[in-house]
């Protein structure tokens, strides 16, 4: 294949530089190195924009696990406009049974993104592809099937247990890598301020918390297993779906932020303390209603969010409220789909502007990757849910983009500042992937392309779970499942357990229909006269189940006879979205208290959505998931094997009132190197939380001294016995000296006279013998010197002649006296 003029322009650039990064230490395994960082950067400012243009892009594969190999949608999408990207989307894939894994649909998983990757290196820059996936659980995952689905974040941070969610995220992060997916699309930061009784269409089970600081004690923990599988983690939805009202897929409302400045800067809270440990953020499609009517626009065109207040460090004044900047400038910055979400499709309508257009806003605004999930194929079903973009619009797309940065230098310089910060993030999991820097520019990369799996276990059952209790990830979602069951109203003590019931207790059992079987077996040959209604899944095939159809459909029929028949002793219901709950919200109005307390809700999805009036009337239990393992936990539950954990360990506001989240102490602290964040639910909390900090800075500094003052202390103790014990053998030699030099002088009165020189009379024995051998006349003179000399050298010992004992701390002795 013949080489661009590009390429063997860049080959004769980096030359000089690729030899001197040969003999260049790398500082990390996974870090790149000055000279690394010099080739990409002289790479993206010589390199034509015309051949890199597609690295801005990241595109919907116009393939799947079927129809990939000779197809030339995707040659012409990888290959000829050489995307930096592709997005994976649940229609790339065959959807199977999340709980049966084959390995033969696995390979083909790992085959199709091979293939993916094989074809951007036919592309001119020969660079490699970031994979992008959506992989949030059941309910939001790019994959349908074929691997098993993670328990969604409300799920994860309701166990309370910050093993389990680190694992979880390893978990997700080993899968993704092993499948040949290098960009996980989250976790979500999103803050859930849902009411009781909100029907939340946008947050559902999303979040991992109504506070800023459960969220990001949380999703530290999600992030770091993610990070030990090596996967991109791209968080999102900045500033945050917490407090929108509207759906983004909406063509008839524009989803607005409601709640001001100051609850917006809470909300940031959680990005602030997670720059380091992200590689970038997804940016949403939100409107901010307290911004002025001149600058109402989504905020991914909005440069003093996306570029100020996301990726410098400066506080912004946003009506009047100073917001930190979050620091993310050295961070992968992506736009959300601009293809078919409903708040784009109402802003190109209103202001007519085309994809390029819209295109080029986001890239002037701060943005480095410009998502466009759904590509229109022929012959193909539709993709997207509102206004279709075909293929050619890509295309259309790719050339007016090119021309308009070719023709304006302050825009090709925003290109090519992203451009060096998508080369940086693939040559970094390049290196992760054994290969460098410099071969990457020239074509040559690491290990991309994924191995097929020889058996399922290589998905299943990862090294880093062999050192854990877990047998296989199967295993430790169905774990983390049942520690997150929650008990969130119980009329009477342990109403779930229905084990210990006598078999003649009739129970009605209303179970989504792919699980009624599992209750089947489990409860039907215990309780003889009880009965199954499979809810149907879908209101299409209703032959066999029990369709739910709102107020009119035969589930409230069901449920009122149910209620109506006094032989009934318990009704179970699995509650997996708004229907279900308009079907109980409806007997309650039908019924009195005393005949809904035989239900026992079991809910799958977010309990903000029961009713403030139905929360208090029902026996409610959650694991806020409709993942397969979720139905298993049902039924383990109802046998007495799970102890449901108290409402307090909810990470989300339930029961109708505001401040009883707040009151709740927080179960999990942050991860190992996470920075905790300050956050205030009201100012009383504040003003008390800063006054006891300030007493406990009081108490450690007080701590501080005294503990100063022991080790002092300890220090002079031993040099005080030391000196003392030297103290006391200077004064004992000392007296005795002396008490020589008095003897002496007391022998010479004795033996001669002051006055008249009158001889004493002489002693018998020892005196006598003394004054007649040595106190001769002559040696008079003598003996007095001796004995002043005696009395010198006492004093030259130690001129203060304290008497023997030990010295006060007020005395002059030489080890109290000042330095």
């Amino acid at each position: 294949m013949k080489m661009s003029s590009t390429i063997i322009a860049s080959i004769f650039l980096l030359m000089p530089i690729i030899k001197s990064t040969i003999l260049v230490a790398n500082a990390a395994p996974s870090e790149l190195n000055e000279q690394e960082i010099k080739i990409i950067n002289q790479f993206s400012e010589n390199v034509a924009i015309e051949d890199a243009i597609g690295q801005l892009l990241i595109i919907g594969a116009a393939g799947d696990t079927k129809n990939y190999p000779g197809n030339p949608r995707l040659e012409e999408q990888i290959a000829t406009l050489g995307v930096g990207g592709v997005m994976l989307n649940s229609y790339n894939y065959e959807k199977q049974n999340d709980s049966e894994l084959h390995l033969e649909s696995i390979n083909s998983i790992i085959g199709f993104h091979n293939h993916l990757q094989s074809l951007s290196d036919k592309s001119k820059l020969k660079l490699p592809i970031f994979l992008a996936a959506d992989f949030e659980g059941p309910s939001f995952t790019s994959f349908p099937g074929a691997v098993i689905q993670p328990p969604p974040a409300l799920t994860l941070a309701s166990t309370a247990n910050a093993k389990l969610i680190r694992l979880n995220g390893k978990a997700v992060g080993f899968q993704l890598s092993t499948l040949g997916i290098n960009m996980l699309l989250g976790p979500v930061l999103d803050i859930d301020r849902s009411t009781q009784g909100d029907a939340d269409k946008t947050i559902k089970n999303r979040s991992f918390g109504g506070s800023p600081d459960r969220v990001y004690n949380s999703a530290s923990h999600f992030v770091t297993g993610i990070r030990e599988a090596g996967v991109l983690s791209i968080a999102k939805h900045f500033p945050g779906l917490g407090s929108v009202i509207g759906s983004m897929h909406s063509t008839k409302k524009f989803p607005t932020y409601y709640g001001g400045a100051s609850r917006l800067k809470q909300e940031l809270l959680p990005y602030k303390n997670f720059s380091k440990y992200l590689d970038g953020i997804m940016t949403s499609h939100v409107y901010l209603d307290f911004l002025e009517a001149d600058k109402q626009q989504p905020i991914t065109f909005s440069k003093l969010f996306v570029t100020n207040l996301l990726q410098k460090n400066n506080p912004v004044l946003i009506k009047s409220i100073d917001i930190p900047g979050l620091n993310f400038s050295e961070k992968l910055i992506l736009s959300d789909d601009l293809t078919d979400m409903g708040s784009i499709i109402q802003y190109r309508k209103k202001y007519n502007k085309s994809h390029t257009d819209i295109a080029i806003e986001a890239l002037e605004s701060g943005h480095d990757m410009l998502i466009f999930s759904h590509v229109e194929l022929p012959n193909t079903p539709k993709r997207g849910i509102n206004e279709a973009f075909h293929y050619n619009d890509l295309k259309t797309l790719v050339s007016e983009l090119t021309l308009r940065i070719q023709n304006n230098e302050r825009l090709e310089k925003r290109f090519r500042s992203s451009l060096k910060k998508i080369i940086y993030y693939k040559a970094t999991h390049n290196k992760k992937l054994g290969g460098s820097t410099s071969e990457m520019l020239l074509g040559i990369r690491g290990a991309w392309i994924k191995q097929k799996l020889q058996n399922i276990d290589d998905l299943t059952k990862p090294e880093f779970l062999k050192r854990t209790k877990h047998k296989d990830i199967k295993d430790l979602v169905k774990i983390t499942i049942d520690n997150a069951t929650i008990k969130l109203h119980e009329i009477s003590k342990d109403t779930a357990n229905i084990s210990d019931l006598n078999s003649d207790t009739n129970i009605h059992f209303y179970i989504e229909e792919d699980y009624i079987d599992n209750y089947k077996i489990a409860f039907a040959h215990k309780f003889k006269s009880s009965q199954f209604f499979p809810i149907c899944k879908s209101e299409k095939h209703t032959k066999n189940c029990t369709p739910r159809l709102h107020s009119r459909g035969k589930l409230n029929k069901a449920l009122e006879a149910s209620l109506k028949d006094k032989s009934v002793d318990k009704i179970i219901f699995t509650a997996l979205n708004i229907d279900d709950m308009d079907s109980l919200e409806k007997m309650r109005l039908d019924f009195k208290p005393k005949a809904l307390e035989k239900i026992i809700l079991l809910i799958h999805y977010t309990p903000t959505i029961i009713s403030k009036e139905l929360s208090s009337r029902i026996n409610i239990y959650g694991n806020f998931t409709k993942h397969s393992l979720s139905f298993k936990s049902d039924i383990d539950l109802l046998n007495g094997e799970i102890n449901p954990k108290n409402k307090d360990q909810l990470p989300i506001n339930f029961g109708g009132n505001p401040d009883a989240l707040n009151e709740n102490p927080i179960k999990i602290n942050p991860a190992k190197g996470f920075e905790p964040i300050k956050y205030y639910a009201t100012a009383k909390e504040k003003q008390l939380t800063l006054e006891i900090e300030s007493l406990k800075e009081k108490i450690i500094e007080q701590e501080k001294l005294k503990q100063q003052e022991e080790n002092i202390k300890k220090k002079k103790d031993p040099i005080k016995q030391q000196e003392n014990k030297k103290y006391n053998h200077k004064t004992t030699l000392q007296w005795i000296i002396i008490a020589l030099a008095i003897a002496f002088l007391i022998l010479t009165a004795k033996i001669y006279s002051k006055r008249n020189g009158q001889i004493i009379e002489r002693k018998e024995g020892l005196l006598s013998r003394i004054h007649d051998n040595v106190f001769s006349d002559t040696k008079v003179p003598a003996l007095i010197i001796l004995s002043i000399t005696l009395t010198l050298i006492a004093f030259k010992i130690d001129p203060t002649i304290i008497p023997p004992c030990a010295p006060s701390e007020n005395s002059e002795h030489p080890i109290f006296k000042k330095q």
